[in-house]
């Protein structure tokens, strides 16, 4: 999902028609959205103690919210809306996988664990952009755009699996 944050202007420009400098406002509001969300991640998860299912809920908005890009009709209102679930959904899940991760399991396996995720993570950030704008250049926007739809639906049934899976709890 972190490719949209390489080709949103891209995207607004291309695809939708819109000057450098509206293309690259509404870029910027991908981290303004975000910054927040990891905060209110911890709030959600110490509040309703439902880590697995905040991080199912997460990547179900980032899906949609993904495949919502090929359908902004040069709508001022629905740029921000759509940035703003995307970016909300993409600090939400990455903060709940960072604070769920070391609660499910045992002490000598958390660095595994959230090496584990870094590695997937960063991997998806590195491949992402390039992967997506190569399928964009060769085919179209779409195709990209669907690519990125079923990076998504692939967190989602990870986060299923992820929220099925008989976890040690660590009790602090």
């Amino acid at each position: 999902m972190y490719t949209f944050i390489a080709i949103y202007p891209l995207l607004y420009i291309d695809f939708y028609g819109v000057t450098t400098a509206t293309a690259n406002f509404y870029a910027s509001l991908f981290g303004l959205f975000g910054i927040p969300f990891g905060v209110v991640a911890g709030m959600l998860i110490d509040k309703t103690q439902k880590p697995k299912q905040l991080i199912a809920l997460s990547f179900i908005v980032m899906a949609l919210s993904s495949i919502g890009a090929l359908y902004l009709d040069n709508s001022n209102a629905r740029f921000i809306i759509q940035l703003f679930c995307l970016s909300s959904s993409c600090s939400l899940a990455s903060s709940s996988v960072t604070i769920t991760v070391p609660k499910s399991v045992s002490e000598p396996l958390i660095g595994y664990a959230m090496s584990f995720v870094n590695l997937f993570y960063y991997s998806s950030i590195v491949i992402g952009p390039p992967l997506v704008m190569t399928i964009i250049e060769k085919n179209s926007w779409n195709s990209g755009i669907w690519v990125v739809f079923v990076g998504g639906l692939i967190g989602v049934v990870a986060a299923f699996i992820f929220m099925g899976a008989k976890n040690k709890e660590v009790v602090e």
